[in-house]
């Protein structure tokens, strides 16, 4: 067989693969108006209660002329809810290391880590794995989960909504410059006109860490 001939083959070969693309690989990725992204608190319980809240945020809240005004700004206001185990501020800042891998490690002892509900989830009944699936590619070197996320072409909420502190108590409680640091690297890796509302979530049945997520919460 000549080279011709066998070049020829391997073009007819890659050829061949082309109908077997799937459609959704194919389809362009069509991000949430409205993205909430927090830790497991969303993922075994509050997920739902968030996506119901935003789905149907006019009868929630009853806005007045000039707040539907605001509303409006938000589109077709789809809404995304993704929950990520005991993820913290820092897991979606940081561009290495142990905080990041909260978000995008395998877990070792389910193989997922997370659970999406909403918009873009086209398993609402499954966990999954960040960084895999077209709707969870927060995961690449060098660039932090948030850099990832918002790159070009992929998600671009007109507004981010952020639930998280659990993991975070410690480190903030012991150090106010550290929930400085966290909020400004924040202000830094998302777009500079995506509206963000970041509360903490809630506290735990025991006093003292009801106590330590308190003095994290100060200014």
């Amino acid at each position: 067989m000549t080279r011709r001939m066998c070049l020829l083959g391997v073009l007819l070969g890659f050829l061949s693969l082309g109908p077997h693309i799937t459609s959704a690989e194919a389809e362009e990725f069509i991000s949430p108006e409205i993205l909430v992204l927090g830790d497991s608190q969303l993922t075994f319980g509050a997920g739902p209660t968030f996506l119901n809240f935003f789905d149907n945020i006019k009868e929630r809240c009853a806005p007045t002329p000039e707040q539907s005004t605001y509303l409006q700004r938000l589109g077709k206001m789809r809404t995304s809810v993704i929950g990520v185990r005991s993820s913290t501020l820092q897991s979606w800042l940081e561009r290495s290391g142990r905080f990041k891998g909260m978000v995008c490690d395998v877990d070792p002892n389910w193989n997922v880590n997370a659970k999406g509900f909403g918009f873009v989830s086209t398993r609402p009944d499954e966990f999954v794995q960040i960084g895999q699936g077209r709707e969870y590619q927060f995961c690449e070197a060098d660039k932090s989960p948030f850099e990832a996320m918002f790159r070009e072409d992929y998600y671009a909420p007109r507004l981010l909504f952020l639930t998280l502190m659990g993991g975070a108590s410690y480190r903030w409680s012991n150090s106010p410059d550290f929930a400085r640091q966290d909020a400004l690297d924040l202000v830094a890796q998302i777009p500079q006109d995506m509206p963000c509302i970041f509360m903490t979530s809630l506290p735990a049945h025991k006093q003292d860490i009801v106590d330590r997520r308190l003095r994290a919460r100060r200014p």
